[in-house]
């Protein structure tokens, strides 16, 4: 239903692969989805044209490897906040993490069923500091905003948590059913 008014954008892989059985699926806000797409990015306009391309090449490439379902690496490719040093406020907030050495970039979102993430926001990493920065908790409840606005009272998946293994992430990315 969001998808046919254009509230939300499904993201596609650039690849030809074919996409997992147990549809893991990715669903941006319309502005998110276009920041993801379109240049420049954000802190972006003083770098060159090869780090802009290859910061957008990875945070792309994990993006797919996540729909085809290829090998993500637990707490680098992408993590739920809070989860490592346990912060209940943070609970059913995730980042997807681009991972080269020029400025990282993190997608931010919910899960609504597992294998499906709807992405409420993309930021360079350089916006926050420490996991003790406020701006995290601003960022997820700005993210909670843009949920309920979209979703009313329908929870986000939450459970497990924390999730300290790799069993219990994939709780979240592996669909098992409709």
């Amino acid at each position: 239903m969001h998808c046919t008014n254009g509230k939300l954008k499904k993201w596609q892989p650039s690849t030809r692969l074919p996409t997992r059985a147990d549809g893991r699926c990715i669903y941006m806000l319309g502005d998110v989805f276009d920041a993801v797409q379109k240049r420049p990015w954000e802190t972006t306009q003083s770098l060159s044209p090869a780090v802009l391309k290859a910061r957008r090449q990875a945070m792309r490439a994990v993006l797919e490897r996540y729909i085809i379902g290829a090998h993500l690496n637990f707490n680098v490719d992408m993590k739920e906040l809070g989860s490592l040093k346990p912060d209940s406020s943070m609970q059913g907030f995730w980042e997807f993490r681009s991972g080269l050495p020029v400025e990282q970039t993190r997608l931010f979102g919910f899960f609504a069923r597992p294998g499906a993430f709807l992405a409420t926001s993309f930021q360079p990493r350089g916006k926050f500091g420490g996991m003790s920065d406020p701006a995290w908790k601003v960022e997820r409840e700005e993210g909670e905003k843009r949920w309920r606005a979209l979703f009313g009272d329908k929870e986000y998946i939450k459970m497990p948590w924390p999730v300290a293994s790799k069993d219990q992430f994939f709780q979240y990315l592996d669909r098992k059913d409709d």
